[in-house]
């Protein structure tokens, strides 16, 4: 389901998005301190840095391996 409005400015031929809201948006309750959870972007470091760690691994073993 898709729904909200758009805003779009017409220029020479081509569209550019100017703003866009929607009830469904993740702005509207997930990463929004205002209106969702406090989410403290310094933990995304963390994340990256155990999310990668698999792909890291093999990629050593891999080398290692020729």
């Amino acid at each position: 389901m898709v729904s909200g409005e758009v805003t779009v400015q017409l220029y020479k031929g081509s569209t550019t998005v100017v703003a866009m809201s929607s009830v469904y948006g993740l702005n509207h309750a997930s990463f929004s301190a205002v209106a969702g959870f406090n989410f403290n972007v310094n933990a995304s470091p963390g994340f990256i840095e155990l999310y990668t760690l698999q792909m890291r691994t093999a990629a050593q073993l891999k080398q290692k391996g020729k």
